[in-house]
This record gives C-alpha cells, structure tokens and sequence, in this order.
C-alpha cells in the first residue's frame, strides 16, 4: 500500500480538523514555479532532519535510496543536496544529523541552505526533542523558526512538511507527547497554507500505522523503522513529491441537454479560459470536452448559440404566447424554467408584452427594443473550476430557448402538432371577375391560439386583406407573396365555423383555382 499525502481542504481551514489516517493518496498541486508543461531544471532535494533521516537502521540510508530510486524510475530529473553525504549508488546527499534536536538543526539550517540551495524539502524533525524531554511548546516554536527560515531564504522553496512517525517506548509518555506534538505540527501546518505557503503536510505517522503490526514489522527499535518501514516513508515521500515533479493534466467533459425534455443540444459553442484557452462546439450527443488541461490551474467554462432566426423558426408556436399570457393574467402558473423562457424582454416579470412579443416573433413582424425571442440561455452561466486537480465528467449545462413555453423543443426541428383541432381551407369563392376570397375553416373545442402562412402566386394574385372577426386581437404580416397571421387568447374560445376570409384581387384574366394558394397552420 502507498503511502500517505494529505492535502488542505476547507474544513481543515474553518475547524482545524486533525485527521490521523487516509487511506487514499492525494493530488497535490503542480509547482509551476518549476514546471511548465515539462521539466526544464533539475530539481535539488533537501533531506532535513535527524537519524530517521540520515536512515539509520536502514541500510543503506533509510527512506532515501528507496525514494531517489522511485523517482528514477519515473524520470524525474532531479537530485538531492545537504552537507553530509551517507549511502552509495544513488543520491547520497542530505542534512540528516543523528541526535539533532530542532533548535540544533535551527542553529545550523542558514549555513545549510547558503551551502545547498533547495528547490524543495523534506522536513521531518522533533523526535529527539521527545527523548530528550523537551517541552512540546518549545519544540514547535523551534520548528515554526525552522519553517520560516526557510520560506524567508526563498519563498518559492516548497516545504514537504512531516508529522513525526510513531514510536512505542513508554518511557515519560513519549507516545503520548508524540501524538501531542503532531497535533501542534498539523496546525501549524495549517497556518502556514492559509497564508499562501507553498507547503504540504504528508502524513508520515500514517503510513507507518497502516501497518496493523507495524511495531514487530516496520519499526527495528522504539523510535527507528526497518528497511520496511523506511519503505513506507518513501512511498509517502514519492507521492507528494511526484505531482510536484511531473505535470499533471485533466479533463473536463459534459452535455448541454434542453431544459424541459433533456434533448442534447447541437451547435453549442463552448468556451474555456483562464488557465488555458479553448473552444469547442457540441455534435448532436450534445457532449463536449477539453483535454490536457494543466493541474492546479484555474478554469471556467460558459456557453452560447446562435438564436433562431424568426424567419427559419418551426419551433416557437403561437401557442406559447397564449402560454405566457396566461400566466401573466394569473390563469395558470408556469414553472421555474417556463418562466425564464417566456420572460423574452429579460425584466424579470413574465407580463402581456411578452406574449406579444412572442407572437410578434411567430408571424415574422420585426422585433421590438429588449426582443430577445429566440435566443439561448444556458444554467449556469459559467462552471469554474479553481486548483484542477482530478477529471470531471459532469460539467452538463442546460439551455433553454427564450419564447419556448411549452417545451417540445428537440434538435431535429418541428412544428406543434395540433391534437384534437381540425383547420382547413374553404372552397374559394368568386366574388366577382376581379377578386376572390377564401374562408379560414377551424374546428377546436378549446382554441387558445392559431398561427397561418398563406403563399400565393404574386403574377396571378393581389393580396387585398384579412378579416377574422370572431378571434379577436390578431396580428398580420403581408410580404409580396406570403401572408402571416396569427391569433392568442388567455381563454379558451370555442371554433367550429370560418373564422376569417382571405381576399384576393385577380391580376390576370385566367381563372384561377386553389393551386394559386398554399396554407400551412398552426394551432
């Protein structure tokens, strides 16, 4: 089993939760300072600490030939440095000193850092303070010192720090003052990333209990590990160290679906910036992704599409303006997303206007000021992702059509299908040599709404108006060759019988017939 790595959440923060054991590995962030896409420096590592440093008994040095190796095996290039030098046919270099204390190591760490420059270190210090009965106050003031003269030297120094690994001689409760003391460690640990120290507690104490046995199996005497247990250390060790070594990168994928019968929408830009820049468009499943992104970078995501343009539109009916209407009068109520999609002037209220511009839009009349019948709205307005460190598959956006009450929208278009109403046209009558009418036919126990295209043939005909008298308010728009007419109630009336006529002056002196004029309805 790997070792364990800990990284700061924000419990750890607001209740200084001390968590003893983590049976997972942690990712950490990725030290850009170092790193940009790849390794362009050999990192220098500094071993600090005592003899579970230096690595006495474990041959040849503890926890340090097992890590450098692990670390060579994933090509990392680096390299350890410290003044003392114990080991051979690895990287033998350190500040381990057998019997140091962590006011010793304070009073010498300024030339050591001088004479050795680290990139990054390894700290794990305070055993002997608790053998040589130190107070535990004392000691994590000198590790504090530790700590910043460290991060003063160079603040862009990464500090792996360690609480102390287990010991079982119960001489002075020194087990006891050792858990104390990892307790104080960890809450330091904490303060020092609140402020923007890059630092990162790794729990060795952990990884050596999830030993069950780890006394009789991990440890050669009270307070030193065994190769085993060394073996432990370095996992940890490795697991920390690598995310810092190595770019990690991520994915993040998701759907933008409708909002009403989750149909994946087509033709959806999504946009990435901050850590990196992108663009992508959804296919017909809907889905997207952005991979390869940089671990421990800052992403958000948002999207947008083009609006249905009212004169290629089969999608929004007139229905959905008696829709709105009866909502703003308080005959029905819509829901939460209905109510987005017919708040078409953006005021926040669903109102009167916003049913006429609906219906506005269904009968192609130009749009009015704050008209946004047609356009996309996506929920939310943008995902943000802040210190990436693992894929996310569910970063789904759900869009709505502003105008599209009723919610058939799907991807392959339509027009609302009229149920139980018939409507049809009249035979055309002759009103004389020189025009025409043609009744408007409609047959609808509940009739909320109707929308009509009528084309002619310009050559033959003349259109000369529009007379529905039994259907109230009712808008027309009259382009050379096509008729648009449209009416909405907010209560249902009852059809049955020719509720308007269409007139026509004939320009020719042929006869024509009904091929002349073609209709297509909506109810």
């Amino acid at each position: 089993m790997h070792g364990i790595v800990r990284k700061l959440n924000a419990d750890d923060l607001s209740q200084g939760i001390i968590i003893r054991f983590f049976a997972q590995k942690y990712v950490m962030t990725a030290v850009a300072l170092l790193f940009s896409g790849a390794l362009v420096a050999q990192v220098k590592i500094m071993p600090l600490g005592n003899s579970i440093t230096m690595g006495r008994h474990g041959e040849p040095a503890g926890y340090r030939d097992d890590l450098s190796q692990m670390l060579v095996d994933e090509g990392v290039n680096f390299t350890m440095v410290g003044s003392k030098n114990d080991g051979t046919g690895f990287y033998p270099y350190h500040e381990g000193h057998s019997g140091y204390r962590a006011d010793e190591i304070l009073a010498n760490l300024n030339y050591w850092l001088l004479l050795n420059p680290p990139d990054i270190v390894l700290l794990h210090i305070g055993t002997n303070d608790i053998s040589q009965g130190e107070s535990n106050e004392s000691t994590i003031i000198d590790i504090e010192n530790i700590l910043e003269n460290i991060h003063n030297r160079d603040r862009n120094t990464v500090i792996l720090f360690c609480n102390l690994i287990p010991r079982f001689d119960e001489y002075e409760n020194r087990p006891q003052r050792t858990e104390e003391l990892n307790e104080m460690i960890f809450n330091l640990y904490i303060e020092k990333r609140a402020i923007g120290w890059d630092i990162h507690f790794v729990d060795q104490n952990s990884a050596i209990r999830q030993n069950p046995n780890w006394t009789a199996e991990w440890m050669d005497d009270y307070v030193h590990p065994n190769d085993a247990g060394y073996h432990a250390m370095a996992e940890t060790f490795f697991d920390a160290l690598l995310p810092l070594l190595t770019e990690q990168t991520y994915q993040l994928a998701g759907h933008v679906r409708y909002y009403s019968n989750q149909n994946p929408i087509a033709d959806v830009s999504v946009h990435l910036s901050g850590g990196q820049s992108s663009q992508t468009s959804t296919g017909s499943s809907g889905y997207f992704q952005f991979s390869d992104l940089a671990g421990g970078g800052n992403f958000s995501i948002w999207t947008e599409k083009s609006p249905l343009d009212r004169f290629a539109n089969n999608t929004i009916t007139m229905y959905n303006a008696a829709l709105a209407l009866r909502h703003a009068v308080g005959v029905d109520t819509l829901d939460q997303n209905q109510v987005h999609a017919a708040d078409v002037d953006r005021s926040g209220t669903v109102t009167a206007f916003d049913a006429a511009l609906i219906a506005r839009y269904v009968v192609e009349l130009e749009p009015l000021s704050d008209d946004h019948v047609g356009e996309w709205d996506f929920i939310p307005g943008a995902r943000n992702y802040v210190d990436l460190d693992s894929d996310h598959s569910n970063v789904d956006f759900t869009g709505i059509l502003l105008g599209e009450i009723d919610g058939v929208w799907s991807g392959s278009g339509l027009t609302k299908e009229a149920g139980g109403n018939e409507f049809y046209l009249g035979e055309i009558k002759f009103d004389s040599v020189s025009s025409l009418s043609i009744p408007i036919i409609i047959q609808s126990d509940s009739l909320l709404s109707f929308c009509g295209e009528v084309s002619y043939q310009e050559r033959n005909l003349q259109f000369k108006g529009v007379n529905f008298p039994g259907a109230g308010p009712l808008l027309v728009n009259h382009r050379p060759g096509k008729i648009k007419f449209g009416f909405y109630s907010a209560d249902p009336v009852v059809a049955d019988e020719i509720i308007g006529t269409l007139k026509f002056e004939i320009i020719t002196d042929e006869r024509k017939s009904d091929t002349d004029v073609k209709v297509n309805f909506q109810i």
